[in-house]
């Protein structure tokens, strides 16, 4: 089901962009806590229609949070939205961010799933 919501996501909002923060799973709750608020409450110093979503995902031994914009090509505005994030979770500077064009994830996507095709199939080695 989460591959439809990002296909879905990305056919809306082709030219956007996502930061994607790695935290330790002890961290996540508070960090989504704060993103939260500060989504709701308008904080990021960027249009409010700029922030076009957030999510969280939670496993055994690594949690992230990524943060949706409108805007993948500016870059000026994706690192302010970066500065923001880390402002308002309180950070620690070890913690990594990235950011993806939409674009981009749609050609490593398909180039993911074509080869799992291939390797059902037996025509493709290991795929790691």
């Amino acid at each position: 089901m989460p591959v439809l919501f990002i296909k879905m996501y990305f056919q809306k909002n082709p030219e956007g962009g996502h930061w994607q923060i790695l935290l330790s799973p002890s961290l996540v709750s508070s960090c989504w806590d704060k993103l939260t608020m500060a989504t709701i409450g308008e904080k990021f110093s960027v249009a409010p229609e700029e922030i076009s979503g957030i999510g969280v995902c939670v496993r055994k031994d690594k949690a992230w949070i990524t943060v949706w914009n409108r805007n993948g090509s500016n870059a000026k505005l994706i690192e302010t939205i970066r500065l923001n994030i880390k402002e308002e979770l309180n950070l620690p500077s070890n913690i990594i961010f990235s950011y993806r064009r939409h674009s981009e994830y749609q050609q490593w996507y398909s180039i993911q799933k074509q080869a799992k095709v291939l390797k059902k199939l037996g025509r493709w080695g290991n795929l790691y």
